[in-house]
């Protein structure tokens, strides 16, 4: 093979291709490498046991379609499914295994399971054949052939419920001499039509000259245009099927830059394989659309006079365009069209639906990849599709990433009826999403030209760059869509990518997080991971004299908005030390990212009269604000900034089983004395790494003689001004603490009035590399024994414990942050949480007294299953927790 240098005509389409779903019987046409058959043969061999582990039903049976290996050993293996011997459509699923086989986690499709309760059809093969002709006829001009099989139907949603129904393919041409393969769900009992698609879709394109190119032939007796991927070219000659003959061409020099050379199109064509086939090896790894290094046949000059280029399943096809001048063989063509190939032979996303925006949009996505990839000057890369067709005649492009409504049809942000508008209107939010992630939003320049991008939610997107975002969405393909997918699974698979990819606590995970909310595809389970950068305690707000609100106690159902100063750009999360005090009721407070849904959980709760602290790990809403929400009487309401989490930058947690390294009681830790008024005790904290910036204590002030408050701060530096635990005279407080610490891992206790002891249990520290990031949640209930949620509805007694698995935690997951509050105690006690199955620690988290109602933030290891049990010291206490966020993974 001898790439020569060639003029030739580069012409742009409109891109838009509906290809064959592989959940509905496609397959390759050529086979996989010996390496990747192996792999998928140990797979299928595997499959019944495979299916047990899923809890697959009587009758259901796997058959592998692919298998990729990650580095690290992991596994994902894409099956489709059958039941009692009938394809299932929409039965697919990934599942996503560690290096030792164990399933760590499902990519279902549809509905977990595919039964029917009759494998008997109602209606005849006849007449769904009649039903399918029906719906044809609206699409196609003429009909060559019918054919119909009987498939069980799985919906489109885990709540569908599956149906024994006729797949009806009726093949044909439309009247604009584009091949049809249409399909048509018929439901076999009723003979509904549950859904249709067409394999083959079609658009309309112009043409220009670009200047020369490079292309590979084969030389034998002559040269044919075939490279050494067998990426070949065939002339149709006007034909409407068949195959073409291939270019031949005695001296290696093909075309002449126009339409009177029948191979300049040929040449176009070979180039736009030929540049998709790299872009896809060398960037994104994959060897080819079938990822078994053979490249695929383009057929030029289809039709007469044929304004449209298609992928069938199998092979390119273009047509010479108006007056057979402008044959539509332009890169972006086979960027995009190619790309449904992969596409198809991958996820097999439908073509309808939000599915079908995703389909749309993912070959947008690497069309455009595949031009920037090309980088060729006579065709500009750029974030526009078919720019240079000028359609409207007016010089404008058929499609805009940056802000797709500008086409006059497409969407720029998901809504729940997104799904039934056309794939290529549907293709906007998704086209929007890649812009913003690989760019940002708001004006820019990027290679010449220009663009603005606003976002649906008002925030600002910093870009992750172009190269990640297509790594991201690639690995979103192949790895975690299945058939029928939204767009909510597209953000969950795309958040997973990224941390596969470049680390729970990335930049890449925080800018795909930012740029589908950008979009307004709501926030599900899947977020990123946090590290924590600690602070001096800063007062930021104090309803008492006006810092940062209104001098003002919040009055019942009030609420106070607060912009939290100084914290960076990707500011995810921050800690706050929240105290409420002069409460004229019993009342709770919570604390939410401000301009999203309060959650019904709270994060201090108080009674009359009584000042409580409590840390508060919270969300940040847009432009770094937070909300504070009383619920009954009014009150005043402190707060103090103890750090932040930020994506890509800090300070990993460890956890570690509650340890008591100071009690002035008993003089562990530090002088058996009460702390004097104005005193200060300091504290080396035992058993840290070197490198650790900061330690987690649950600090408890107990037996005080005045009202006061205690500081917490990195001992050898100035003591801050804040506080972390406020309290009246007899009080037992206690408040989970992040600080700092000084030169020898020290940290000093500061008591402003009266005496008091003091106690202090490390919980956990964070050092750089050394642990886990952070994922804030909305806080949520999950156990209140009060009313049997999480826990019998009872209260624990002395020496009790109380066991909970916290639900919807992801795999890998080490730690959780409760929130946790006993209230109505019968006597003074403590509570300890701890990892469920291991050794009870004698430190506690909460320590109280009769009648008392004490909130505090437990951040606990978890145990085998996610759970962690709740002891009990004395007397009998209600005990309430809520979720706060977890520790997951490694970073």
């Amino acid at each position: 093979m001898y790439p020569k240098l060639i003029s030739s005509a580069l012409v742009t389409v409109v891109l838009t291709c509906g290809p064959a779903l592989a959940a509905f019987g496609a397959s390759s046409p050529v086979p996989p490498t010996p390496k990747k058959a192996a792999g998928i043969a140990a797979a299928q061999a595997d499959s019944a046991a495979a299916g047990r582990a899923l809890g697959l039903g009587a009758g259901e049976k796997l058959v592998v379609k692919d298998v990729i290996t990650d580095p690290d050993g992991s596994t994902h293996v894409r099956y489709d499914r059958t039941f009692n011997g009938l394809r299932v459509i929409g039965g697919d699923l990934v599942s996503h295994q560690d290096k030792a086989g164990k399933v760590k986690s499902v990519s279902w499709n549809a509905s977990l399971k595919v039964a029917v309760s009759s494998m008997t059809p109602r209606l005849s093969l006849a007449s769904a054949k009649a039903a399918g002709a029906k719906k044809s006829a609206s699409l196609q001009k003429t009909t060559t052939s019918s054919a119909g099989e009987l498939v069980v139907f799985a919906g489109d949603s885990p709540k569908a419920s599956p149906r024994l129904a006729y797949d009806v393919v009726t093949e044909g041409f439309r009247a604009d001499q584009t091949p049809s393969r249409m399909h048509t769900i018929v439901d076999a009992t009723t003979g509904a039509t549950l859904r249709t698609w067409d394999e083959i879709q079609n658009g309309t394109g112009n043409g220009i000259y670009v200047g020369t190119v490079v292309i590979g032939t084969t030389p034998g007796s002559g040269y044919s245009m075939t490279d050494a991927v067998a990426n070949y070219i065939t002339d149709l000659n006007g034909a409407t099927s068949g195959t073409g003959a291939t270019f031949t061409d005695a001296d290696d020099i093909w075309g002449n830059g126009t339409v009177s050379d029948r191979a300049s199109a040929g040449v176009d064509a070979q180039y736009g394989s030929e540049k998709t086939f790299d872009y896809f090896k060398n960037v994104l790894g994959r060897n080819g659309i079938w990822n078994n290094g053979v490249g695929a046949r383009s057929r030029v000059h289809f039709g007469n006079a044929y304004v449209n280029a298609f992928w069938d399943g199998t092979q390119m096809t273009y047509g010479d365009g108006v007056g057979n001048t402008h044959p539509l063989v332009e890169l972006d063509v086979a960027g995009h069209e190619m790309s449904h190939g992969v596409t198809q032979a991958t996820a097999g996303l439908a073509y309808s639906g939000d599915a079908g925006g995703l389909n749309e949009a993912t070959s947008d996505i690497f069309g455009t990849a595949v031009e920037w990839y090309a980088n060729n000057a006579s065709d500009k890369p750029d974030y526009f599709i078919a720019e240079l067709l000028n359609l409207r005649g007016n010089g404008t492009p058929l499609r805009y990433m940056d802000k797709p409504s500008k086409d006059g049809g497409s969407k720029d942000c998901w809504f729940s009826t997104l799904g039934s508008l056309d794939p290529h209107y549907s293709s906007g939010p998704l086209n929007h999403w890649f812009y913003l992630a690989s760019e940002g939003s708001g004006a820019k320049v990027i290679n010449g030209v220009s663009y603005y991008s606003p976002t649906c939610n008002a925030s600002t997107v910093t870009g992750i760059g172009r190269d990640a975002a297509e790594k991201i969405w690639y690995r979103t393909l192949t790895t975690y869509l299945t058939s029928t997918s939204n767009y909510a699974a597209a953000r969950e698979g795309a958040i997973k990518s990224a941390k596969d990819l470049y680390g729970t606590a990335s930049t890449q995970c925080a800018g795909i997080v930012a740029s589908f909310s950008a979009i307004g595809v709501p926030a599900g389970a899947e977020t990123c991971e946090t590290p924590f950068i600690p602070l001096n305690p800063t007062r930021v707000l104090d309803t008492r004299n006006g810092t940062g609100a209104a001098r003002a106690k919040v009055g019942p159902g009030g609420q106070v908005t607060l912009t939290i100063p100084g914290l960076p750009a990707g500011t995810a999360a921050v800690a706050l030390n929240v105290t409420a005090t002069n409460p004229s009721a019993a009342s709770y407070l919570t604390v939410y990212p401000a301009g999203q849904a309060r959650p019904t959980a709270s994060n201090l709760n108080f009674v009359t009269a009584q000042t409580i602290p409590n840390l508060v790990i919270v969300r940040v809403g847009a432009g770094n604000k937070v909300t504070f929400f009383n619920a009954a009487g009014t009150v005043d309401i402190i707060a103090d900034l103890a750090g932040y989490y930020v994506f890509g930058a800090g300070a990993e947690y460890s956890a570690v089983s509650p340890t008591r390294v100071m009690d002035t009681r008993n003089g562990t830790g530090a002088a058996r004395a009460k702390v004097g008024p104005g005193g200060q005790v300091t504290l080396t904290v035992p058993g840290l790494p070197a490198g650790t910036t900061a330690v987690v204590l649950n600090v408890t002030a107990t037996n005080p003689s005045a009202a006061s408050y205690l500081t917490v701060y990195p001992a050898g530096q100035a003591r801050p001004t804040a506080s972390n635990l406020n309290f009246v005279k007899a009080q037992t407080i206690p408040n989970l603490v992040i600080v700092r610490v000084g030169a020898g891992n020290k940290v000093t206790f500061f008591n402003a009035a009266g005496t008091v002891d003091i106690i202090a249990d490390l919980a956990g520290y964070y050092a750089p590399g050394a642990g886990v990031g952070y994922s804030a949640v909305s806080p949520t209930r999950v156990m209140d024994t009060r009313t049997g949620t999480g826990a019998a509805r009872a209260k624990v007694g002395p020496g009790g414990q109380v066991t909970l698995t916290i639900p919807g935690l992801p795999a890998g997951t080490t730690a959780v942050a409760l929130n946790v509050t006993s209230t109505n105690p019968s006597a003074g006690s403590y509570l300890t949480v701890y990892p469920a199955g291991q050794g009870r620690p004698t430190a506690s988290n909460l320590n109280f007294v009769t009648a008392q109602t004490i909130p505090n933030l437990v951040i606990a290891r978890v145990g085998a299953g996610n759970k962690v049990t709740f002891f009990n010291a004395a007397g009998t206490v209600d005990v309430i927790a809520d979720i706060a966020g977890y520790y997951a993974g490694s970073v």
